[in-house]
């Protein structure tokens, strides 16, 4: 994902515009990571992991060298199959570009967001 470290929870919160995008976010900056000694690569899928050489080979060809590596996978909600996502009106709210788009549909159709 593009948008890392936020609160997913408070997306309905941020959608009506009760928090903005910045209320939401658990790493404002570059700092906290750079004490860390944490390079993060938000938006980057990892292709090939080599442990033996500790490199990893991200989607884009370039290989990275680590000394540490933390798998952090996430989660997948659960949609059931006859949600029919595929009607208009119908979203489900995991990231915040889904947010952005039922918001744009609400804003759209005149609908209320609570």
């Amino acid at each position: 994902e593009i948008n890392p470290f936020y609160n997913r929870v408070l997306l309905p919160e941020y959608m009506t515009g009760e928090f903005s995008w910045e209320q939401l976010l658990k790493v404002k900056d570059g700092v906290a990571l750079q004490k860390l000694n944490i390079t993060m690569k938000a938006g980057v899928a990892i292709d090939k992991i080599n442990s033996a050489e500790k490199t990893i080979l991200d989607n884009y060809g370039n290989l990275h060298h680590f000394d540490s590596l933390i798998l952090a996978t996430g989660s997948r909600p659960f949609v059931p199959e006859n949600a029919q996502l595929h009607l208009p009106g119908r979203f489900t709210i995991r990231r915040k570009e889904d947010a952005d788009r039922l918001k744009t549909y609400l804003d759209n159709t005149g609908l209320p967001a609570a």
